[in-house]
């Protein structure tokens, strides 16, 4: 059964139920913060269903924001900062430029490369 028969918002669903799971049975996510995994970590199951899901999603529904940005999230989560960027600037190029979570999320990873300039600018355009 393709994805075609499938319903996104329910995959959506799914994934967003993996990641409540996820940040119960993580303890790197404990607590339900939303800590990035360090690189070369073992990625927890919920969050490789997840990318999986999301990934599928994403190839059959190009334009839906709420999966691209679960995406992004899921690629930040899982240590992937290439991927998430990417999927980032996607949204931002592509799809919305005024969505404020990515635009935070972006904010979030420019930080933490330490080009604080440039997160300060991406905080600004998406809470303005």
């Amino acid at each position: 059964m393709g994805l075609k028969v499938l319903d996104p918002d329910f995959l959506l669903q799914v994934v967003k139920e993996y990641l409540i799971y996820a940040s119960v049975s993580s303890s790197s996510m404990a607590a339900g913060t939303a800590a990035m995994l360090q690189q070369g970590q073992p990625l927890p199951v919920p969050i490789k269903q997840s990318l999986t899901i999301l990934e599928a999603v994403s190839k059959a529904c190009s334009g839906l924001l709420e999966v691209l940005y679960k995406l992004a999230y899921v690629q930040f989560l899982s240590g992937d900062t290439k991927a998430t960027s990417l999927t980032l600037q996607h949204i931002l190029d592509d799809v919305d430029a005024t969505c404020a979570d990515a635009h935070v999320l972006m904010a979030r990873i420019l930080v933490q490369q330490g080009h604080y300039k440039w997160a300060a600018q991406n905080l600004e355009v998406g809470l303005s």
